[in-house]
């Protein structure tokens, strides 16, 4: 049994031009969000409850709303 010939093919008549941010413009650290380590068990549901009891507290005491919300 042959394996078929695999081609690549490159079109230079049609080529797109991508414009990045440079390393001063954007930041490329990884992303720290509490989310995301939940979603991927890299913390536990200790530290879970902690960070969403901190959060609630502050919502509840600090974080200024519209009065027709309350």
């Amino acid at each position: 049994m042959t394996k078929p010939i695999k081609n690549v093919e490159f079109n230079l008549n049609n080529n797109k031009l991508f414009y990045t941010y440079s390393n001063t413009e954007y930041d490329r650290k990884p992303i720290d969000s509490i989310l995301l380590k939940k979603m991927s068990n890299q913390i536990s549901e200790r530290e879970w409850v902690q960070h969403k009891n901190c959060l609630l507290k502050y919502k509840h005491c600090e974080m200024i709303v519209h009065k027709d919300s309350l």
